[in-house]
């Protein structure tokens, strides 16, 4: 925008202090919103809280304090997705009889870059049930509603989903991929998550390996054994997995091992496809609902379905990460192309990131 009015100067952008100087003498700096304290002392002019339903109140109450520019009232507004009604975003700012506030309200359909055709399109990878519902009203309509208990819930992960062996079938029809935690927005206390999948008799079997104390060293060397062990044909990492750290531990790693164990490690780079983690989790929901998943009685894997089981509101969702990144791999090694639509509904629930980018653009 300031490009477009003639404010923007390239040379007074300075990224290590997130500072920019307008041609105009306005100072605007972008900061994250993670810790509050961050913000007390400047006094300004305005404030701009984007995707506010992901802070913390303690946010809000140190923001307003800070127009005071000059003297006088600042403004500020926020933008988000709507959240329950116990929010801090419903109890502080959707107050109609405060004449200070204003609120406005927008649905997927009111956006003039989408067709209708995309609307739909998301509408359909929301999982069936109520909780599947009310996230579509959230997130599509930009409704305030109180989504209780988890997406999925205790249900849908019974004792007949859990198995001891592995299926007898053929190694190519193994995938794995890996969850670091040490990437950008990782958390302490976050899990290094890998997920081993098999495509076998139309359902996915699955054995996580979580663990919150590894370094990167440890990380490497559980994903080597995990290919001498399990033998997948294709290894996926997730991009944003911090940096060349990992990748240059594992190219030490791997210097030295036999050509014929190089030959058969395929890793692989997923990207995020620009889609929030809460965005890409929701896409499990056609292969939860219909029971496509199948689960190894292990603590690792334990420790994925709790997180599901309780997701969204847990502290660490690096399972369930891991988890959608290998359907997505599982659908890129050709796994779900033969599936029959109406035997397995999953075959066609999963849109590709190609697909999505090909909808939004």
């Amino acid at each position: 925008m300031a490009q477009k009015f003639g404010l923007w100067d390239e040379s007074q952008y300075k990224i290590t202090s997130q500072l920019a100087k307008l041609k105009n003498g306005v100072d605007v700096v972008f900061a994250s919103a993670d810790e509050p304290d961050n913000f007390r002392g400047p006094s300004l002019r305005r404030i701009w809280l984007d995707e506010a339903g992901l802070m913390k109140k303690a946010m809000f109450d140190v923001a307003i304090g800070r127009l005071r520019q000059h003297g006088k009232r600042g403004f500020l507004s926020a933008t988000f997705t709507p959240q329950s009604k116990e929010h801090w975003t419903y109890k502080v700012l959707y107050d109609k009889e405060n004449p200070n506030l204003g609120i406005f309200h927008a649905t997927t359909l009111n956006n003039p870059f989408l067709d209708k055709e995309f609307y739909e399109f998301l509408k359909k990878q929301y999982p069936l049930g109520e909780a599947g519902q009310l996230r579509a009203l959230r997130e599509l309509e930009g409704q305030w509603v109180n989504m209780s208990g988890s997406e999925w819930g205790p249900s849908y992960f019974g004792e007949t989903m859990w198995f001891n062996s592995w299926p007898n079938a053929r190694t190519n029809d193994r995938i794995a991929t890996l969850d670091t935690s040490k990437g950008i927005g990782g958390k302490l206390g976050d899990y290094s998550a890998f997920i081993l999948m098999q495509s076998y008799d139309n359902v996915l079997w699955v054995e996580a390996d979580m663990d919150n104390a590894r370094n990167t060293t440890q990380i490497v060397d559980r994903m080597l054994d995990i290919q001498r062990s399990f033998r997948p044909q294709a290894f996926g990492i997730e991009e944003a997995f911090g940096g060349g750290i990992l990748a240059d531990a594992m190219d030490r790693a791997i210097q030295n091992l036999p050509p014929s164990f190089k030959l058969a490690f395929n890793p692989v780079l997923i990207p995020t496809g620009g889609f929030r983690k809460e965005h890409r989790i929701h896409r499990l929901g056609p292969f939860i609902t219909n029971g496509l998943f199948r689960f190894r009685k292990t603590p690792g894997t334990r420790i994925l379905v709790n997180q599901l089981e309780n997701w969204p509101g847990v502290d660490h969702d690096d399972g369930p990460d891991a988890l959608e990144m290998c359907t997505r791999l599982g659908n890129e090694v050709g796994w779900f192309d033969g599936y029959d639509e109406q035997e397995n509904p999953a075959s066609k629930a999963l849109p590709s990131d190609a697909e999505l980018a090909a909808a939004l653009n």
